[in-house]
């Protein structure tokens, strides 16, 4: 019956609550204004068995996904997740690039853009005017940021080990938060730090300044975007790079993903494959 019930449960709309959400009856008084758990037990004592214990723990995670925080880690493989926070902050400093995303009325919405991070909790960037993206940051929303860095083919073939499957190497960073248009009189100091931050990598190139451009001409540009900004709520990676194979099946994909990969930033995942060599004391 619990089962049943549940799947009658749909993800709410953006930005309902916990208490507007209609339920099948089983569940409502179970849901509204809890503690849900406790009440589980005060309005249906006399159901000790398993179909409630199942409830609890279906609420409790139904909970969790409304207020947006993922029921399940992103790769279920320990073995891929990096607890390595600052490293996650260092090359999403140097990526600087990735796809906002949110929930809005008509489904779900996307838009690729630079970045830049001030702090560790926070995310600055600008968004193109009478966008879907720039409606729903308008009232604010709650978002999610990916940012991918390189993924790459492995072929069984190349670990040089029997009872092999094809997989995909990749790395990538999920951004939890809250967004938000920032007032318009933010966007020349955004702009600016935006650029000083891209620009700085070009060194010894003098940087680009607004101050090289013709009179007028920036600010009439400046027309067509908006700034905003993400409090950052949770951070989550996968570093996945055959850390689950041997030193020497490791060595051989970087070997032959060099000669004959494909994907993105392929060089850099071998290199990121080389670097576990490291870890396991075998040269690459």
């Amino acid at each position: 019956m619990a089962r049943k019930a549940l799947r009658a449960l749909r993800p709410p709309d953006r930005g309902d609550r916990a208490d507007k959400i209609v339920l099948p009856k089983l569940f409502r008084d179970v849901w509204v204004g809890t503690s849900h758990n406790a009440k589980v037990k005060r309005v249906l004592p006399d159901f000790q068995n398993p179909a409630i214990r199942f409830c609890e723990n279906s609420v409790s995670k139904l909970t969790e996904r409304i207020k947006g925080v993922p029921v399940r880690p992103m790769h279920p493989n320990r073995a891929f997740r990096d607890e390595d926070h600052a490293r996650d902050l260092a090359e999403l400093r140097s990526r600087a690039f990735g796809c906002l995303t949110a929930s809005s009325p008509e489904g779900p919405i996307a838009s690729h853009l630079p970045f830049i991070m001030p702090d560790d909790a926070t995310i600055l960037g600008h968004v193109v005017r009478n966008t879907p993206i720039q409606k729903a940051l308008t009232e604010g929303v709650d978002a999610l940021m990916i940012v991918s860095f390189g993924d790459s083919y492995i072929s069984p073939d190349w670990y040089g080990v029997a009872d092999q499957v094809p997989t995909w190497n990749y790395v990538a960073i999920h951004i939890w938060g809250h967004a938000k248009l920032l007032p318009a009189d933010k966007l020349p100091g955004t702009l600016a730090a935006q650029s000083a931050t891209l620009e700085a990598p070009l060194h010894p190139k003098a940087p680009w300044h607004a101050d090289k451009m013709t009179d007028g001409v920036y600010e009439r540009m400046q027309r067509a975007i908006l700034p905003f900004e993400m409090k950052i709520s949770r951070i989550e990676s996968t570093w996945k790079l055959n850390q689950n194979k041997t030193a020497e099946a490791i060595a051989g994909a970087a070997t032959a993903l060099r000669i004959a990969g494909f994907g993105l930033n392929t060089d850099w995942i071998a290199d990121q494959m080389d670097d576990l060599l490291k870890e396991k004391e075998l040269p690459s």
